[in-house]
């Protein structure tokens, strides 16, 4: 499974380039609210769709890996496994999830 979703808090649309802000639609953006509630959903969620080898990848905007490592692994069915950074501006990027071992 792979996610790129909507991950601009509320409070820092404002704060986007021009470029960015004024060119997509807010939805694409942002959630509303804190940013997160997509990855609450897909750790709520995504265990439901995947094979026991199955894996979920998400983009994560910059600074927000620890808060989305934190906020899928709450939900208890998926791990976090491997971080990938942009290599542009050098900031954790990609996530990868897999299913957590039963207990």
């Amino acid at each position: 499974m792979v996610s790129n979703p909507p991950y601009i808090a509320s409070g820092e649309v404002s704060g986007l380039e021009a470029s960015v802000r004024d060119h997509e639609p807010a939805v694409a953006l942002t959630d509303g609210g804190d940013g997160l509630s997509f990855y609450r959903s897909i750790g709520d969620d995504a265990s439901a769709f995947l094979d026991s080898d199955g894996v979920v990848f998400v983009e994560v905007g910059d600074g927000m890996a620890e808060a989305v490592v934190e906020t899928i692994e709450a939900a208890g069915s998926l791990v976090h496994q491997r971080t990938w950074r942009d290599r542009v501006v050098g900031q954790d990027r990609v996530l990868m999830f897999s299913p957590a071992p039963s207990r």
